[in-house]
C-alpha cells in the first residue's frame, strides 16, 4: 500500500512540475464603429495564450493566432498591439478597461506599463503583431505586467489595430482570459 501511494505522490509530483500556469483566450470582433454601428473586421477569430513559468512569476509569454485582421502590405511592419486590458468582458471601451500594470519605474515609458510596440527591460521584444498579406497575425512575446497568472485570469485581452484612421489604434477584438 506504501510503495502505491508513493508512486501515486510521485506521478502527482510529474505533474505538478511538468505543468505550465496558462491562460486562453478565443479572440472575437469588438468595438463597432460608433457612426455605422459594425466591426470593423467582423470576421476576426483565433486564440491568445499566456503562459507563466510558476504560479509566482510575473513574466508572461504571450502567443497569438488570430485571423481576419488588416491585411499587411509591407512585410516587418507591425500591425497592431495586443495586450491584458484590467475589464473582464469585450463588448465596449468602458468593459475592457485600460492596460493592466502595476506602476513601478520601469519600461518604455518609466511607468510599468510593457504594452508598448517599443521594446523595454519589461517587453524585451515589444508588444506588437504583424499580419501576412492574407490578415493573419502570429506573434509570440514575453512580458512583466507586475501581476501573474491568478490575477491575470478573468481580465481581457485587446487587440488594437494600427489603421491610422481610427483614433488611438482603434480596438478591434477582444477575448476573456480563461484558465486552462
Amino acid at each position: 500500500m506504501k510503495v502505491l501511494l508513493l508512486g501515486l505522490i510521485v506521478a502527482s509530483s510529474i505533474v505538478i512540475v511538468g505543468a505550465r500556469n496558462c491562460l486562453k483566450a478565443t479572440i472575437a470582433p469588438s468595438n463597432k464603429n460608433a457612426t455605422s454601428s459594425t466591426f470593423v473586421y467582423p470576421k476576426v477569430k483565433g486564440t491568445v495564450r499566456i503562459c507563466f513559468p510558476s504560479l509566482t512569476s510575473n513574466w508572461g509569454t504571450l502567443n497569438m493566432d488570430v485571423m481576419n485582421l488588416r491585411p499587411n502590405v509591407k512585410a516587418g511592419i507591425v500591425s497592431g498591439g495586443v495586450h491584458v486590458h484590467v475589464g473582464s468582458s469585450c463588448p465596449t471601451n468602458n468593459t475592457q478597461l485600460g492596460h493592466y500594470f502595476k506602476p513601478a519605474k520601469t519600461g518604455y515609458k518609466k511607468d510599468g506599463d510593457p504594452w508598448y510596440p517599443q521594446k523595454s527591460s519589461i517587453a524585451p521584444n515589444g508588444t506588437g503583431y504583424t499580419t501576412n498579406s492574407a490578415g493573419q497575425a502570429k506573434t509570440t512575446f514575453q512580458f512583466n505586467q507586475g501581476y501573474g497568472y491568478n490575477a491575470t485570469a478573468g481580465k481581457v485581452i485587446v487587440i488594437h489595430d494600427a489603421n491610422t484612421t481610427f483614433a488611438g489604434n482603434k480596438r478591434i477584438a477582444c477575448g476573456k482570459l480563461v484558465k486552462v
